[in-house]
């Protein structure tokens, strides 16, 4: 264990008289995905053996790696790992898949797809073998057409982007294809759509016609965010993504292209 303290001295310097820190690791069933907890000054280091995919750009003046982990504060901002060294250890407590672990201002879920970490300010990483990300605070921005018929809401997520627009038609969507059978929530009142891919039908047990803030988009105008588009007119909403995929909504009649 005196290995993994001083190559994690290394990642958390210390000030002089301030108190040693308490390290707590842990990691995944899959010992794919070790973690590494220091109380004083809290801060949280998850690394995968497989490595981030895709790799994040080598962060200024690192002359290690710094393809394999991310770690984060108690506030703010997740960063890559720059470092020689590994946080695994082979006697780290197991998280199971379905289990949180809380230590401080951080809060991790271990997943069989994956962990997912984040601090405070709702900063943090997920990662796992496919797929591996930093992201912040998710921002929501709503808008409905003067008839109220019709609501939407935009959510953007830092480091992701642009995440996804859902739009939701007062009675749902007409005509309304078969339910699928994954779906356990109410079936079809309205789209939602990523900023590149097709246009899929939402099903959930919410809505978002009733979204708190939400501005008017008057007919005749424009809504545009980051690749996506959506037109208000008396006959109903026409969005569009960066890829051109969209739909139309309605109460008479709605359908997507």
């Amino acid at each position: 264990m005196a290995r993994y303290a001083l190559l994690l001295a290394l990642v958390l310097p210390l000030t002089a008289g301030a108190a040693t820190p308490s390290f707590e690791f842990f990691q995944t069933p899959s010992h794919n995905i070790g973690c590494v907890y220091s109380g004083s000054p809290q801060n949280l280091r998850c690394d995968i053996r497989t490595g981030l995919k895709p790799p994040p750009p080598r962060p200024k003046g690192c002359q290690n790696d710094w393809t394999f982990g991310y770690q984060v504060s108690k506030r703010g901002p997740a960063r890559s790992v720059c470092a020689g060294d590994t946080v695994f250890s082979p006697s780290a407590k197991v998280i199971p898949y379905g289990q949180t672990w809380r230590r401080g201002q951080f809060i991790c879920k271990s997943r069989a797809t994956g962990l997912l970490c984040r601090n405070a300010t709702k900063h943090g990483f997920i990662l796992n073998r496919d797929h591996s990300f930093r992201f912040g605070p998710t921002r929501l921005e709503a808008f409905h057409l003067p008839s109220r018929n019709i609501g939407c809401q935009y959510v953007y997520q830092s480091y992701i982007g642009p995440s996804l627009i859902r739009c939701d038609v007062n009675g749902g969507i007409k005509p309304l294809p078969p339910k699928p059978r994954n779906c356990e929530f109410e079936w079809g009142p309205g789209y939602s759509m990523k900023r590149t891919g097709k246009t899929s039908i939402v099903c959930g047990s919410d809505t978002v016609l009733s979204a708190g803030g939400n501005k008017l988009l008057p007919y005749g105008q424009t809504w545009r965010r980051w690749g996506f588009s959506c037109t208000s007119r008396a006959s109903g909403l026409t969005c569009r993504n960066a890829a051109r995929h969209g739909f139309f909504l309605s109460r008479q009649h709605s359908y997507s292209f």
